[in-house]
């Protein structure tokens, strides 16, 4: 996307700038082949520190609050955005992401739902596990840690994981048992990611 390409020139040197960013797991992020990326939630720039330090285009799921605005509407969509209705289970945004995936793009999840304020990691909400099982595109988790918040001069941590493959789940009766089991892979993840920041 052409909004994409002309952020990495103007933006990304100024995220660079601004905060001390520190990349770890680099190297886990694919050049080819798309993909699922699972991470925790502290701050509105997240999916821009994401975008900095991977240099992978996303869709991403953001609040569907966000795009009431006019000009934030044209925006978002513009960088790949896409509205979910929060606590509701909105499968017509399910449906975007999955059809994002099946289409050889890649896909950037917020699964705790909410930005965490204290930094600490919330439940995660159920989807992401499912989304990389029945779409067949492996999923790849990541951590942001900011102990003194996302502020001008403050390091920011970001942890890039292996990546988990559709059959890594161990899912076989695709139910809702299995499926939680799945989501919980996910958030061990994130804690041993988070263990790595220390």
């Amino acid at each position: 996307m052409f909004m994409f390409r002309l952020s990495r020139i103007i933006v990304f040197p100024i995220v660079y700038c601004l905060y001390r960013i520190k990349v770890i797991g680099a190297k886990n992020i694919p050049k080819k082949g798309n993909f699922l990326l699972v991470c925790n939630h502290v701050h509105a720039l997240d999916p821009v520190l994401l975008a900095v330090t991977s240099g992978v285009q996303f869709h991403t799921m953001a609040k569907s609050e966000l795009f009431k605005n006019k000009f934030l509407n044209k925006l978002f969509t513009s960088l790949g955005a896409f509205a979910v209705r929060r606590k509701t289970g909105d499968l017509h945004a399910i449906g975007k992401a999955r059809k994002f995936l099946q289409n050889g793009e890649n896909v950037l999840i917020f699964p705790e739902g909410t930005r965490s304020v204290t930094g600490e990691l919330l439940d995660l909400k159920p989807g992401a596990a499912a989304l990389s099982i029945s779409t067949g595109v492996p999923l790849m988790t990541a951590q942001i840690i900011a102990p003194d918040g996302v502020k001008i001069g403050k390091k920011i941590t970001i942890i890039y994981g292996s990546m988990i493959y559709p059959e890594d789940f161990g899912v076989v009766d695709h139910k809702a048992d299995g499926y939680r089991t799945a989501d919980g892979v996910i958030r061990k993840s994130f804690l041993r990611l988070r263990e790595a920041a220390v």
